[in-house]
């Protein structure tokens, strides 16, 4: 019946066009415009022009229900039913507010919803330039369609409320909706019904679960401490699950556990100052003690978990400090609350917490390159390991250089993560935060030391008013085959005396040792002689880089006259007695080696990265320093220092027989392997 009411509208309206226009494109146009949609209807004309009759034609329908969804869509965004629903479904304003908004959402980002019963009426065809023209009348009864959106946004908000965990919301929803999805199941597309049927069944399943905890709650009697706890514990899972579950039926909940917990602590342990950019970790504690209970974590500026698990009454948790106003709340089922505010929160910059056999270090690196800024990173927090094992002063090498070699080397132990990222005026600002574990890291700072060259030193020369001393060392212990860090390193050392806090500073060089000089000068003008006598004591100390022990003590002195100060000097730096005492000092350096072993490069290339790391276990068994500097996917570069020549070496490698290991090459101290 209603398709022939609107075949003899459709009728009427081509009959009325054709008193009314002159067939052409426009006065079409403008006849549709002028047309009224019958009253209970929604309808929209569409037109099509294509090359065959049958596609004008479905590019006009296409156009048809586009516009007839528009038209729908506005329908039902100013329709109030669906939002005078959702001011039943919770008495909290807060939910309300928060579910009205996710509806507008939802609505804003629907978009073609497929339409089912929609009649089209053929109203123009004709062929003209080469394509087809087709014009159609779609018309959709309006309840229907209506009805059809209004439920389809019902549910979806549901699914967006049950995933963003509001399943009270949620389940009051679609069991507004849930009867008219199924009395429209004949109106709606398959693929929608299906679709939102599924979404309704997962709603109702999950309200179903958090129900049950809530009803099983409610009979169980409480009795004692543990057992109010547990509770507690229990209405913290049920907020988890729906955080709108209704408040007035918790408080009935928590009314039970009220008279047994008056007693109960939390205590919090943690550091007093902190940055922005560390990680921290807090040690909670909750008396009297329970064998297992999960407290609920809240976190302001910081990253934490979500919870801690107390075993025994406590646990320990770890998290990131993001912004200066932090703060850290741990609660217990809405009654037991406790907060860390640590004393003081500085900005980003360079800090540190020591935990057992791990230190923790938040460091900020800035750069224009943002690999750059992560190394500069990465190499404050060096600085400051180094400080924090060796040195009583834990900023004292913020302002040395570090020896590239061992900055490489620890690399492989820092494990860090980036916590912010900006960029300001150019510059990558990273903020870091930096972990090692204590052995590791000092392991292998004492490998990289061991393994540079034979007497290895940074030379300090204090009191040297007239600069003749160090260029003297200088040029001497290098003309005997030392090597000596750079002068800008050993420049930034001078004024400090104590042999412990000489070799902490020399660590960053990754130096072997330091010579450390003091210079006292006499001087005498001879009057009757014309000449300057001038007298050296020189105090030379050998200390031990990584223990800081003083393994010699030596001492110089001469006197030698001259017509200024400076040629009575040089004549002291020049004298055989003074070439005698360096080479004396160089013997020491040497032979407090031992035994001097060579440095030999291995470089393996390799089908599959992880044999280098199988490579590196098989070295260490069979020589005793071996470094590895660098892997990437298909090499590995290693340093060993052995005793042995270097076709010992080869042949030891290719004794290993679960890695099939060629020579490619051999060139001085560096042999080239391929590893299948």
């Amino acid at each position: 019946m209603k398709k022939i009411y609107i075949f003899l509208i459709v009728i009427i309206f081509i009959l009325f066009s054709c008193d009314n226009s002159q067939n052409t494109t426009n006065s079409t146009s403008n006849t549709s415009t002028n047309f009224v949609i019958p009253y209970g209807f929604i309808g929209a004309f569409g037109e099509g022009y294509a090359e065959s009759e049958g596609l004008s034609e479905e590019i006009a329908r296409k156009e048809a229900l586009k516009k007839i969804s528009e038209q729908i869509f506005v329908e039902v965004k100013s329709d109030t039913t669906l939002y005078e629903t959702l001011n039943q479904v919770t008495k909290d304003e807060k939910i309300k507010e928060e579910v009205e908004t996710k509806l507008e959402s939802v609505v804003k980002t629907t978009t073609n919803i497929e339409l089912v019963n929609v009649d089209f009426t053929l109203v123009d065809k004709k062929y003209k330039n080469g394509k087809y023209y087709t014009k159609v009348l779609g018309l959709i009864d309006k309840e229907t369609a209506l009805n059809t959106y209004k439920v389809y946004f019902a549910v979806k908000l549901g699914q967006v409320l049950l995933k963003d965990k509001m399943i009270f919301s949620a389940q009051k929803l679609v069991e507004e909706y849930s009867e008219l999805l199924e009395k429209k199941r004949e109106k709606l597309p398959a693929n929608m019904f299906s679709e939102l049927s599924k979404i309704v069944s997962n709603i109702k399943l999950e309200w179903r679960k958090v129900n049950n905890i809530y009803n099983q709650l409610s009979e169980k009697n409480v009795s004692n401490i543990v057992e109010a706890l547990k509770l507690l514990e229990s209405i913290d899972r049920i907020k988890d699950i729906a955080r709108d579950f209704p408040n007035e039926k918790l408080v009935t909940l928590q009314n039970k556990a009220k008279p047994f917990i008056k007693d109960i602590n939390i205590k919090i342990e943690g550091p007093n100052k902190v940055s922005v950019g560390m990680r921290i970790d807090l040690i909670v504690k909750l008396t009297p003690k329970v064998d297992s209970i999960v407290l609920k974590v809240n976190s302001k500026n910081a990253n934490f978990p979500n919870s801690i698990s107390l075993k025994d009454g406590e646990g320990q948790i770890s998290g990131i400090v993001k912004d200066t106003e932090m703060e850290v709340e741990f609660s217990l089922g809405g009654l037991l609350s406790k907060k860390f505010v640590p004393g003081t929160v500085q900005e980003s910059g360079i800090s540190s917490q020591d935990i057992g056999k791990i230190i923790r270090i938040a460091v900020e690196g800035v750069d224009i390159d943002r690999n750059k800024a992560i190394e500069k990173g990465l190499t404050l927090a060096v600085k400051k390991a180094v400080g924090i094992l060796f040195s009583e002063d834990v900023n004292l090498l913020l302002s040395l250089p570090v020896d590239s070699e061992l900055i490489d080397a620890l690399m492989g132990v820092l494990q860090y993560e980036i916590v912010n990222e900006a960029l300001k005026n150019g510059s990558y600002h990273l903020v870091m935060n930096v972990s090692f574990k204590k052995e590791e890291f000092k392991k292998l700072l004492k490998e990289v030391i061991e393994n540079k060259p034979t007497g290895y030193a940074v030379l300090v020369v204090n009191n040297d008013e007239y600069g003749y001393i160090e260029p003297y060392f200088e040029e001497k212990l290098i003309n005997l085959g030392i090597n000596l860090v750079s002068k800008e390193y050993s420049k930034k050392l001078v004024g400090y005396n104590n042999p412990s806090v000489l070799s902490k500073l020399a660590l960053l060089s990754a130096a072997k040792y330091v010579i450390n000089v003091k210079v006292s000068y006499g001087e005498k003008y001879l009057q009757d002689y014309d000449l300057w006598s001038v007298r050296i004591l020189l105090s030379v100390q050998l200390i031990d880089t990584f223990t800081g022990k003083i393994l010699k003590s030596l001492t110089f002195e001469e006197t030698r006259a001259g017509a200024t100060k400076q040629s009575a000097l040089s004549k002291v730096l020049n004298s055989d007695k003074f070439n005698i005492f360096i080479e004396n000092l160089v013997g020491m350096l040497k032979s407090n080696e031992g035994k001097i072993n060579e440095k030999i490069s291995l470089v393996f290339k390799v089908s599959r990265s992880t044999f280098v790391l199988v490579l590196k276990d098989y070295l260490k068994e069979i020589f005793e320093s071996v470094t590895l500097i660098r892997k990437t996917d298909n090499e590995g570069f290693f340093i060993i220092q052995t005793d042995k020549s270097i076709d010992n070496v080869i042949d030891k490698i290719l004794m290993f027989k679960n890695l099939e290991i060629n020579v490619l090459q051999v060139k001085n101290n560096e042999v080239i392997f391929e590893v299948k």
